[in-house]
This record gives C-alpha cells, sequence and structure tokens, in this order.
C-alpha cells in the first residue's frame, strides 16, 4: 500500500504515535516520537508576549510560557498564535545551565 494513503485524516493522530485504521495500515510499524534528550540536554526556556503561543523547538512542541529538553547547541525557536505575525530565532543553548528565548510577538494587520 502507498505510505499516503496511510496518512489521510483517517491515519493522522496527534501525540507520540502515528497510528491508522485505513485498510492495509496496521501492518506497518509505527512513527516513533524522537528519543528522550540525553544526560547533557539543557533546559531551554521559551516566554512570548502575549502567552499563549504555540512553540516548536526541534519537533517538540509547547504553549508558552514553556520549557523544552534539547542538547547543546543551535536550536531554532518558532512562535506562532493566531493574530500575530511569526516569529523564528536561532538559539544557541550552552553546555551549562539553562538558556531562554523571550519574543515580543507583533500583532498582524
Amino acid at each position: 500500500m502507498d505510505a499516503r494513503a496511510c496518512t489521510g485524516a483517517a491515519g493522522v493522530a496527534l501525540g507520540l504515535l502515528l497510528l491508522s485504521t485505513a485498510p492495509g495500515c496496521r501492518d506497518r510499524p509505527a512513527a516513533l516520537a524522537p528519543p528522550p534528550p540525553s544526560a547533557s540536554a539543557r533546559e531551554l526556556r521559551i516566554d512570548s508576549a502575549p502567552g499563549g503561543a504555540e512553540a516548536t523547538v526541534e519537533g517538540q512542541r509547547c504553549v508558552t510560557p514553556c520549557a523544552v529538553r534539547v542538547e547543546p547547541g543551535r536550536h531554532r525557536v518558532a512562535l506562532r498564535k493566531a493574530g500575530y505575525l511569526p516569529f523564528d530565532a536561532d538559539v544557541e543553548v550552552g553546555g551549562a545551565g539553562e538558556a531562554r528565548v523571550s519574543a515580543e510577538l507583533v500583532a498582524s494587520h
């Protein structure tokens, strides 16, 4: 069966697993979530004004104010909120402590 047929409305489930009830899809292995962060992972705190923006970092999602765990290095942070312009930033997360991103969202007109 074509893999695209298993990702239609009946086949997409938000969360940790991609499950499907479409015929022929039950035999396919479920898509797994990314592996948990390692012991070297650091906390990246994300805040926005106004709050309630959807934040995405390395496939992890949360709603501001929130925090995710990421490995040290450069990461793209994307914030989206209805009625506001998108916010994207690259953040360098060090090997110690935590990192923070704070965004002042701009209303779209």
